[in-house]
């Protein structure tokens, strides 16, 4: 029979919540049904505390009392301690835990009411959702106007100088411009691009942006949004040729933009020839609509990576960086609590290494497209020019750092990308270090970046459950990963695993 045939005539019994505007006698309406429905006397309506648990093995139906109490912050009442008693957790859409439904009674009991109990969990997602909802919102709009400038204000001026550097070392033409779209730094492939000696002659230039107005209209869209990607201007080089461009934008702090320009005046070109021509047209569109989507994927990732100190151009997201950093640093900050090697960390090595654990993988810039962003397996040859992105990535953090003239995180983070791929064994690459040899910041983001890519989904494999990733972690201590290490992070189980729910792809 249709599950929904089953549920109309239990939808006709429950009495209309809508005669109480305020949210507690809704739910008292609820709770008194439910008892009359169930025949369960003892139930009880728990919201959810600011450390509330809903993750791991409390996804179940109906969790026992005594695993909520073990694994769970939820403010349990002490009339049900010690009996039969199973609680259903009533979460979000993104996880986050609302309300604990706790019943007295025999969980073959409950199963016999699930639609009943599914109905009051739907209710009290509509009851509070309102009030979640705002929540969620001021707290996603509070974490993203912070994080940028957060990350910012924590680099010293020797580490903005590092990561002006950083900027020149990409091939792509980079910018960095004020909110009012003054340029303030661009890379030497910048001004190859627009022929101008200087910032200052490009400021002053009334002839660089074809339509300043549209140019105008960018800066004030990206004031209400995170990022604009493939924007296209229209703009005068200082030798007076004309150039379509691609322009994508996002916000470093509240008061700088990171840009990118691509000079897409060659597809412009091809396109507006060939529209007489159907046959012709379409292959063309095929082809554009192609470079276009990869433009587009090669720009976003550059663009969010710099902004994390980090680069990626394959289909790993923003948030898989976001992860790497909190799983490293949360895993250094047990290093610091716990002091079980013979020498100590400081706690601004933990916020270096949060820092540079972006950077791990920045080598891959690098490793060309046809092997980077090949689908299938890859050939012997292909995989020894791939694992030397380990390699290209110290060469470039390295340089960087050199000029600097002294060491900054650049210093970790060239050590981090070099040896990430070591194993704890000596099988890893690229120098078969073993043990203690390897640096311990690279222990550190070994682990995390295995674990988030166990755990992410990707073209050639689906994600693995948290469950499934933790074990493998634990099989492969002392073989891939540090003993240690591998004991702090699947004791923090939990901890991870709401990052990863924090952080989604």
């Amino acid at each position: 029979m249709d599950k929904r045939n089953n549920l109309d005539p239990i939808v006709q019994t429950l009495p209309s919540t809508l005669q109480h505007s305020d949210t507690e006698p809704q739910i008292d309406t609820l709770k008194h049904w439910l008892q009359r429905v169930t025949g369960v006397k003892d139930i009880f309506f728990i919201r959810a505390g600011n450390e509330a648990a809903a993750g791991g093995e409390l996804n179940d139906i109906f969790v026992p009392l005594d695993v909520l109490e073990r694994e769970s912050n939820w403010p349990i009442p002490p009339s049900p301690k010690g009996q039969e008693a199973y609680g259903h957790i009533i979460q979000s859409e993104e996880g986050k835990p609302l309300f604990l439904l706790l019943f007295r009674a025999r969980s073959e009991h409950l199963t016999k009411y699930k639609l009943e109990i599914d109905l009051v969990a739907s209710k009290l997602k509509e009851i509070t959702g309102g009030v979640f909802l705002r929540e969620r919102i001021n707290r996603l709009e509070a974490f993203t106007d912070a994080l940028f400038e957060a990350n910012i204000k924590k680099l010293s001026s020797l580490q903005r100088r590092g990561l002006r550097l950083l900027i020149d070392t990409f091939k792509f033409p980079l910018y960095i411009a004020g909110e009012d779209g003054r340029f303030i730094h661009a890379n030497q492939a910048f001004f190859d691009l627009v022929k101008y000696p200087n910032l200052s002659d490009l400021n002053n230039s009334a002839e660089f942006f074809v339509e300043p107005e549209k140019r105008k209209k960018e800066f004030q869209t990206i004031r209400n949004k995170e990022e604009i990607n493939n924007y296209k201007l229209q703009i005068r080089t200082g030798e007076g040729r004309l150039l379509e461009v691609s322009d994508s934008i996002m916000h470093i702090t509240e008061s700088f933009i990171l840009g990118v320009f691509f000079d897409i005046t060659e597809l412009v070109r091809l396109n507006r020839e060939n529209r007489e021509a159907l046959e012709i047209q379409e292959l063309l569109n095929d082809r554009i609509i192609a470079a276009s989507e990869l433009l587009q994927k090669t720009q976003s990732s550059s663009i969010k990576a710099l902004a994390r100190l980090a680069e990626y151009r394959d289909a790993e997201t923003g948030n898989h960086l976001q992860r790497i950093c909190e799983f490293a640093g949360l895993l250094a900050r047990k290093v610091v609590e716990k002091n079980p090697f013979t020498f100590r960390i400081s706690d601004s090595y933990v916020s270096d290494l949060y820092i540079s654990s972006m950077l791990h993988d920045i080598g891959k810039v690098a490793v060309p497209d046809n092997i980077l962003l090949k689908p299938g397996k890859l050939l012997p040859e292909e995989w020894d020019i791939m694992k030397r992105h380990t390699v290209w990535g110290w060469t470039i953090l390295s340089k960087a750092d050199k000029e600097l003239g002294e060491q900054s995180f650049l210093t970790l983070a060239a050590v981090v990308s070099l040896h990430h791929h070591e194993r704890f064994d000596g099988s890893g690459y690229p120098n078969s270090l073993a043990g203690k040899d390897i640096p311990l910041s690279a222990r550190i983001v070994a682990i995390a970046d295995v674990y988030d890519a166990l755990t992410s989904k990707r073209p050639y494999k689906e994600a693995w459950t948290h469950e499934r990733a933790i074990q493998e972690i634990r099989d492969q201590r002392g073989k891939q990963f540090c003993p240690v290490l591998t004991d702090f992070f699947c004791e923090a189980e939990i901890e991870i695993a709401r990052i990863a729910a924090r952080f989604p792809d």
